[in-house]
């Protein structure tokens, strides 16, 4: 008995990375996507890579229409954009998902038990920070090689 599978030229293959583990990680928004959830609430699936090639992390901001899970989600919605530099404004706006993409920012991975299955454990965002100095790497490029310059040797 053979398998058929239609479309297959048309999907895009899974890259097999690791899935980023309890930590704080510097990551890049690779993917943001609209969408809805189960409930059918409005909902934006992220994609995190790390910066360090460690792997990366899916999570989802989900707006419930109800209070006051609402506020919260909204809460969480802002720390993300605060991390990534997106002024929130006031008033009814449209989340902005497309400038999500290409934003760099930390976050914090926590294990927990899975909800269909609390016997098993998976890593899951619990924050997002901006990046600081000490997440950032130097750009040493062009240290200790010799300067190229005609003016001689330094001085030093």
């Amino acid at each position: 008995m053979a398998i058929e599978v239609e479309g297959m030229d048309e999907v895009e293959a899974w890259s097999g990375t690791t899935i980023l583990g309890p930590g704080r990680h510097s990551v890049i928004i690779d993917r943001a996507d609209e969408g809805e959830s189960r409930n059918n609430n409005p909902q934006v699936e992220i994609q995190f890579v790390s910066t360090e090639g460690l792997g990366e992390i899916r999570d989802w901001l989900t707006f419930p229409r109800e209070q006051p899970a609402l506020d919260a989600a909204k809460g969480r919605a802002k720390m993300l954009l605060d991390a990534v530099g997106i002024e929130a404004k006031g008033g009814k706006w449209a989340f902005p998902v497309d400038e999500l993409v290409g934003k760099k920012l930390s976050i914090i991975v926590h294990e927990e038990p899975k909800f269909n299955d609390p016997s098993k454990t998976v890593s899951k965002v619990k924050s997002f920070q901006p990046l600081d100095a000490s997440d950032v790497p130097a750009d040493t490029a062009g240290l200790g090689q010799q300067s190229t310059d005609d003016d001689g040797p330094l001085p030093f």
